[in-house]
C-alpha cells in the first residue's frame, strides 16, 4: 500500500478521530447524512429516517431477509406508516404458491423451485394443502 498523507488518512479514512484507520463498514456518515450504527445497519435497521435523508424507498427493502422469517402462511407486508414489517396471515389457507425457479418475487411463496427436480417442490406443497 502507498504513502497516505496523515491529512488525508484523517479526513477520510479516521471518520471518528481516533487515530485509526477505518474501513468503509465503520463511517460515521454516509453522504453527510448521520448513520446510527454500521453502515450494513441501513438495510437491517429499517430505520426509516436514514432511508428517507438517503433517498432510499423504504418499501424497497422489503425484498431483503428480515429476522423473522415467518410462519408458513405468513406473507411480510410493509406496515401503513412505513415503519415495520407485518405478517399477516394469508387469507386464503387453502391456496399454496409454488414460484418457479425465475420468479422474481419468491417471497410471497409458500414453495419455490429451484429448477432441479421441482417435482418434489410441487408434490410438497399438495400434499401440504389441508384436507
Amino acid at each position: 500500500m502507498g504513502y497516505v498523507p496523515d491529512v488525508m488518512r484523517k479526513n477520510v479514512y479516521d471518520v471518528n478521530e481516533n487515530q485509526k484507520v477505518d474501513s468503509a463498514e465503520d463511517a460515521d456518515t454516509v453522504n453527510g447524512i448521520n448513520i446510527p450504527g454500521p453502515i450494513s445497519s441501513i438495510l437491517t435497521d429499517h430505520n426509516k429516517s436514514v432511508h428517507d435523508a438517503l433517498g432510499i424507498a423504504w418499501t424497497s427493502l422489503t425484498g431483503t431477509p428480515s429476522s423473522f422469517s415467518g410462519q408458513k402462511g405468513m406473507i411480510p407486508r410493509v406496515s401503513n406508516d412505513e415503519t415495520s414489517l407485518e405478517f399477516k396471515h394469508n387469507a386464503v389457507p387453502s391456496t399454496l404458491v409454488v414460484a418457479a425457479n425465475n420468479a422474481k418475487d419468491k417471497l410471497r411463496s409458500d414453495y419455490s423451485c429451484d429448477g432441479s427436480s421441482d417435482q418434489t417442490e410441487i408434490n410438497n406443497a399438495i400434499n401440504a394443502l389441508p384436507t
